[in-house]
């Protein structure tokens, strides 16, 4: 039997956008999620993430899209990394190796 064909998701006039530098792949953050997951104590599973997730957000993130995403094979909505970070207790600014906010002398805004 033939395989299904995929079907073509570019768009007439619209450029391809490389995301992140070469290598990275979909996100920068999941290899960062995956290392979290596994320093935990006791270390947790992609399925016990996604029940995690499940349980505090009522976010449905499968531990086969769990595992996409730290394989960046999968970008995520902010939402997602958001309640990923939460979970993990992870400083979203550190996971996307942003430096941290710089306070504002008093008086300036």
């Amino acid at each position: 039997m033939a395989q299904a064909k995929r079907p073509n998701r570019t768009f007439e006039g619209r450029k391809t956008q490389a995301l992140g530098r070469a290598g990275q792949g979909m996100n920068l953050s999941g290899p960062r999620i995956r290392q979290a997951r596994l320093d935990r104590n006791p270390q947790w599973s992609q399925e016990e993430l996604s029940q995690a997730v499940a349980e505090r957000f009522g976010l449905e993130l499968s531990a086969t899209t769990i595992s996409k995403i730290e394989r960046a094979e999968r970008s995520m909505y902010d939402f997602e990394l958001r309640a990923l970070c939460a979970v993990l207790h992870l400083d979203a600014n550190a996971v996307l190796d942003l430096p941290h906010p710089v306070s504002q002398p008093a008086g300036e805004q």
